[in-house]
């Protein structure tokens, strides 16, 4: 569990082990020590299969942040967009939507709208294996690439995501936690 609090100086927190390993039972531990010491909760996303459609992806992360501070709620216009683009079922080339909608837009928006708020936030990702589109992931890379200094992203997985993060391996900005260290947390 120290990882995970250790992991608020890092951009992204990887935790990747099997089904059952314990990862949500771990990260749920946390926030309750966090909790109890009278730190900031951290906000959560279970995604789910439907999260594959980058329209409702992005939904889903705008209504996640807008529970971290009432002001996000700016986005709502940029939130509107996508609420459209999910009922149109539009076929989307990734981040970029011309004529009606840019994602990265959206993110970039997000992204500022974060860096002003005054505080450490964690942000968690929980079942991301269930994410397989190319256009979420690619999301999902820009917008952890892009992150301001006191936002950290908490990412569970059952395997390596497919994201671009190479680079933030070889800035040390990652930490990541496997199979062994869920084991030994958990005793």
């Amino acid at each position: 569990m120290d990882k995970l609090e250790t992991g608020m100086a890092y951009r992204l927190v990887l935790i990747v082990a099997p089904q059952g390993a314990g990862k949500t039972r771990l990260l749920h531990q946390w926030i309750q020590r966090r909790s109890t010491m009278g730190l900031p909760a951290p906000v959560w996303i279970s995604l789910e299969e439907q999260d594959n459609d980058l329209a409702q992806f992005l939904q889903h992360l705008v209504t996640t942040c807008i529970e971290i501070d009432p002001h996000l709620l700016n986005l709502s216009q940029s939130l509107r967009h996508v609420e459209e683009l999910s009922e149109k079922q539009v076929n989307r080339p990734a981040l970029s939507m011309p004529g009606e909608f840019n994602s990265e837009d959206l993110l970039i928006d997000l992204i500022n709208a974060l860096a002003g708020l005054p505080r450490e936030i964690a942000l968690i990702m929980d079942e991301y294996h269930r994410i397989e589109s190319p256009e979420v992931h690619q999301t999902v890379s820009f917008f952890i690439n892009y992150l301001p200094e006191n936002v950290h992203v908490y990412l569970a997985s059952r395997g390596e995501p497919r994201l671009r993060i190479a680079h933030l391996r070889a800035r040390r900005e990652i930490i990541q936690i496997g199979p062994a260290e869920l084991f030994h947390s958990s005793r």
